[in-house]
């Protein structure tokens, strides 16, 4: 019996080292494989950090104006405001913010909540291309006041 069972498991020198060199490739396989999986690759983010990353690039395009010297025909606008926390009246200084216009942004942040991006404020304020992109030059997204 100990003949039959040792003539089905035996292999010669060669097999045996075969065997050998095709068992080491293939964990040495394996193991680049979870290397470069788990290693290699950044983490995945999640959607709340995702959300925050997006958010945070929207701002950083639009950083809050520098206060620079305007000319004379700008005197009467100021150098930066705070949208969130802006008046009615202020925001009617502005070319092309008429009373209900204005009344619309006032409106969608109490509503709402501060505005985050400038596409928010875009949504809410129905004015042209060319007169959204003068105005903002003059914004930037910071806490409201109370």
């Amino acid at each position: 019996m100990k003949k039959a069972a040792r003539s089905v498991v035996s292999f010669t020198r060669t097999e045996r080292t075969g065997i050998l060199v095709l068992s080491v490739l293939l964990i040495v396989l394996i193991g680049v494989r979870l290397t470069m999986h788990y290693c290699l690759q950044p983490p995945a983010e999640n959607a709340l950090e995702q959300k925050l990353r997006n958010e945070w690039a929207a701002i950083d395009k639009h950083p809050a104006p520098a206060k620079t010297k305007g000319n004379k025909n700008e005197t009467s606008l100021p150098d930066s405001i705070n949208i969130n926390a802006v008046d009615i009246e202020t925001l009617k200084k502005f070319p092309g913010i008429a009373d209900k216009t204005a009344q619309k942004i006032i409106d969608r942040r109490n509503q709402n909540g501060p505005f985050k991006t400038f596409e928010e404020l875009r949504s809410a304020a129905s004015i042209t291309d060319k007169r959204f992109d003068e105005l903002k030059k003059h914004i930037y997204f910071g806490p409201p006041e109370k």
